[in-house]
């Protein structure tokens, strides 16, 4: 097993040991593991450290959460923006997961082939999901949510590029449509 699989594998399980008792890996296995995961872990965090002590203007990070779980990814990006926010520190994200990049970012630059294709924000960016599927990226899976409902006939903003503006403009949608049903009580 190569050790992105391990990674992945121990990363992504809350209960590790039953997990490898029933892939019969056995006590041994689990403990080379335990530390490889350890190390993999303090080395990552020990080059952030250091990189981030020589307090750069500029921080270009590529596919920094390649690995995590949900919760990990999340803690990075987290921390990731909160560089940006307090210390006005320019990010470069290099991400293929559009929707980190739809919930974290302000900019975005698509670039295929040594050209830039796109070069604005994510709402406006992500409105040219087809052009971005063509070259093996894809929207925010939202972004098909609403422009399927739009297809469908309903009255919907279709720039939606996170969960969280999708539930809005699908709760507003739905207004829209049982609203004129309430029955008016005098």
């Amino acid at each position: 097993m190569g050790s992105n699989v391990l990674l992945h594998l121990c990363c992504g399980i809350r209960n590790l040991t039953a997990q490898l008792d029933l892939l019969s890996l056995g006590a041994d296995l689990l403990v080379e593991l335990r530390k490889l995961l350890v190390q993999l872990v303090e080395r990552r965090w020990y080059r952030a450290g250091r990189m981030l002590a020589m307090e750069p203007e500029v921080l270009i990070l590529d596919e920094p959460t390649a690995g995590l779980d949900p919760r990990g990814r999340d803690e990075i990006l987290d921390q990731i923006s909160k560089l940006h926010t307090e210390r006005k520190m320019t990010i470069i994200l290099v991400s293929h997961s559009m929707e980190d990049v739809a919930r974290y970012v302000d900019r975005i630059i698509v670039v295929n082939d040594g050209k830039i294709l796109f070069d604005d924000t994510p709402k406006q960016v992500f409105q040219h999901y087809k052009e971005l599927e063509s070259v093996g990226l894809a929207a925010p899976q939202v972004t098909y949510v609403v422009k399927a409902l739009k297809e469908k006939g309903w009255d919907i903003d279709t720039t939606a590029t996170t969960v969280e503006e999708a539930k809005e403009a699908i709760l507003l949608a739905i207004k829209k449509i049982f609203l004129p049903l309430r029955p008016i009580y005098r």
